[in-house]
């Protein structure tokens, strides 16, 4: 383990989540989307703690786009009313986070599922 991440604490850092627990971090954000299946257009609203800050995250349904022969979701979201990103997720039982992206100072990042493949009972 490196010297920096011991002293960031990050192995000592625990929290347990409770039904109503309107805290998230960005990995139970991301596992709380994919249970949300709002209709086109539909928003809704949480709270994400990343690095010690707590921001609103704003989101939006937009709806549903082919990607690669994959059935995605797309969400667009702004992060404290002036970080904008998307994220596309599987819309079958499975909710696979597949596609994600955003724009930085640098330029854009993006993260993308290189293989997933529908199960085939669904």
């Amino acid at each position: 383990m490196g010297r920096a991440r011991r002293q960031k604490g990050h192995d000592n850092s625990k929290h347990t989540w409770h039904e109503g627990d309107e805290r998230q971090d960005v990995h139970s954000a991301v596992v709380a989307l994919r249970g949300w299946r709002g209709a086109v257009g539909e928003r809704t609203e949480m709270n994400v703690s990343v690095a010690g800050g707590h921001f609103p995250v704003a989101l939006v349904n937009a709806g549903r786009e082919k990607l690669e022969g994959r059935p995605p979701c797309a969400t667009t979201a702004t992060a404290h009313g002036e970080f904008h990103f998307s994220f596309w997720i599987s819309d079958d039982l499975a909710r696979v986070p597949l596609k994600f992206r955003t724009e930085s100072v640098l330029g854009e990042i993006g993260i993308d599922l290189v293989d997933y493949q529908v199960p085939r009972d669904h």
